[in-house]
């Protein structure tokens, strides 16, 4: 059942993330949408990178919104942690 949830999962995230789409053709509604889940800075930041030879540099805002969501994302499952074990 994880392989299928993972499977059924990735697939639009890959779309959406412009590693085979192109981002510029994918709607602006989904466009942010998909911004809130990790897989997208992280896609565009290793294709800058691999395929568009860009600088760390030029890359350090997805890089500063991929530590973002792990500060909120952590700070949220932890809440959830410390309320489901109290």
């Amino acid at each position: 059942m994880v392989t299928f949830t993972v499977l059924i999962s990735s697939i639009p995230l890959v779309f959406s993330a412009g590693f085979i789409w192109p981002v510029e053709m994918i709607p602006a509604a989904i466009n942010a949408l998909v911004a809130l889940v990790p897989s997208t800075p992280g896609i565009q930041a290793f294709l800058r990178l691999n395929q568009m030879g860009d600088s760390f540099l030029k890359i350090s805002p997805l890089v500063g919104q991929l530590c973002l969501q792990a500060l909120v994302y952590g700070a949220i499952a932890y809440g959830l942690l410390k309320r489901k074990c109290e």
